[in-house]
């Protein structure tokens, strides 16, 4: 397929994030592949909406909408946006063509869970951490961030208790899968994504190296380069 007539590439951001935090990615991009952000419910410019809709099934059906048998969906999804992704390929398998993840967390426990979830405190946030409040409050309202980061430690609890992604669902996903984490990544593991595509039909993983979590402190032009390899191919 050609890059003009190339369908936009969904991007799907991590939890706390929303759509704007693909800007400088989309830049990167810019010429090379055709992509197209959206917002989750619950984030960004939705995040007055769907007040009881905030799980990774939840937003797995946000991508419903966007796809058809007929025309699949290529898929870049970051941590919790990979996540999401993911699930749905395995719910969805004829509905996605491409999909390449980058810092998703694929092994859950209660104890994992447990840790990520009282991480997010609005409270600690607002008295340790007041610039990432503001970040937090530019993305989602000021009215709406706290809310989101209680939702966000829910979500991440019921993931370590009972993770939706079962293990065996990875062999049910039918399109091209990359599975990528930072070398310097130290949220994800590399044997969590190797095991994983090995149980995927068209599965590879990729390591990025030097390359942290967190997309903000990523090489956006070596991404950038990563995917449009994978999704130009």
């Amino acid at each position: 397929m050609s890059r003009k007539s190339q369908k936009p590439v969904i991007l799907l951001h991590g939890a706390l994030g929303c759509a704007a935090d693909f800007i400088p990615l989309q830049a990167a991009l810019n010429g090379k592949l055709p992509t197209v952000a959206i917002d989750l419910p619950g984030h960004g410019a939705l995040a007055a909406s769907n007040i009881e809709q905030f799980s990774v099934e939840d937003f797995a059906e946000t991508l419903y909408r966007y796809s058809t048998e007929e025309e699949p969906l290529d898929i870049f999804g970051y941590s919790m946006g990979g996540y999401v992704a993911l699930y749905f390929a395995a719910q969805y398998p004829e509905r996605v063509r491409n999909l390449f993840t980058l810092g998703t967390k694929l092994k859950w426990t209660t104890d994992i869970g447990t840790r990520e979830a009282a991480r997010l405190n609005p409270e600690h946030i607002l008295d340790k951490a007041p610039h990432f409040a503001v970040l937090l409050a530019q993305r989602h309202g000021t009215n709406y961030w706290t809310a989101n980061m209680r939702r966000t430690a829910a979500m991440l609890q019921v993931l370590g208790e009972a993770p939706p992604l079962a293990e065996a669902l990875f062999s049910r996903i039918q399109g091209r899968t990359c599975v990528a984490r930072g070398s310097e990544d130290t949220m994800v593991t590399r044997e969590e994504g190797i095991q994983a595509v090995r149980q995927m039909k068209r599965g590879v993983y990729l390591e990025l190296p030097g390359q942290p979590h967190l997309l903000e402190r990523c090489d956006i032009g070596a991404l950038a380069n990563a995917m449009s390899d994978f999704f130009s191919s």
